[in-house]
């Protein structure tokens, strides 16, 4: 879901909060769903395996081990086949 005026730029938070409570929760669908990671915690330095996230209006909505609950009929899956996982924007310098 991307703005109006600018159709790469994501909605404002205030504007998708509530639908990414709903896919977190499984109450709607995530646009895309990807398995099997392995997530790099950036600020712990941890490496957790097997986790999943999804993704709706261009945002992480879940991020845990089991994603199932968030797939709908039009949810593009993808296996990450144990690659891993980095969230966007991480500065290299922190």
């Amino acid at each position: 879901m991307a703005s109006r005026t600018n159709p790469t730029k994501p909605k404002p938070w205030t504007e998708v909060a509530t639908h990414l409570v709903d896919v977190a929760m499984g109450r709607k669908p995530a646009d895309l769903v990807i398995r099997n990671g392995r997530w790099v915690n950036v600020h712990s330095g941890e490496i957790i395996p097997g986790t999943d996230i999804a993704i709706a209006a261009g945002r992480f909505a879940y991020c845990g081990p089991n994603a199932s609950h968030a797939i709908g009929p039009g949810t593009r899956v993808v296996d990450a086949g144990g690659r891993y996982l980095v969230p966007g924007l991480c500065d290299a310098h922190m």
